[in-house]
């Protein structure tokens, strides 16, 4: 198994500004994707990479847009990001490891601690607690981790990874 874990992130947004041109940016650059690779690297003590497309099979963990889920090639060691209400139902279909909410991601942009619906995973977790379950999954928080990389890093460990 890779050491490494990736952050795909594809595409370009058109950034509008108020008098001023519009602007292609690279998805990864508007939604700070490259501060949280950095950020969880930190939590994990592993290096997170980010790419364009999904990364290797062998990965420990990778973190994509939920139009990628379909190409989660390990959706046990899959998280998704900036997913909101109706992109949970895709990860308890797909059996994924969990989900990055829109609302915990715009907390992390912010600079405001991850709250009670930042993370989305397995509700049966050791040493995470389960809210609002339904198929297995759950919100988690665990009382040691207030930041989200903090979260997602007590997660990924929690769940074997």
């Amino acid at each position: 198994m890779s050491s490494d874990g990736f952050l795909a992130a594809s595409g370009f947004v058109t950034r509008n500004r108020w008098q001023s041109e519009p602007a292609r940016v690279p998805v990864a650059e508007h939604y700070g994707y490259g501060r949280l690779a950095a950020e969880l690297s930190d939590a994990l003590g592993r290096p997170i990479r980010l790419v364009e497309e999904p990364g290797p099979a062998d990965a420990f963990v990778q973190l994509i847009q939920a139009f990628l889920a379909d190409d989660a090639l390990d959706p046990a060691r899959t998280l998704l990001l900036d997913a909101n209400p109706s992109d949970l139902a895709l990860v308890a279909r797909e059996s994924l490891l969990g989900a990055l909410t829109n609302e915990g991601l715009d907390r992390w942009r912010a600079g405001e601690p991850a709250g009670e619906r930042a993370l989305y995973g397995r509700a049966d977790t050791p040493g995470m607690t389960a809210s609002v379950e339904r198929f297995g999954y759950a919100y988690l928080a665990s009382p040691e981790a207030q930041e989200l990389p903090a979260l997602v890093a007590a997660y990924t460990r929690a769940a074997g990874l």
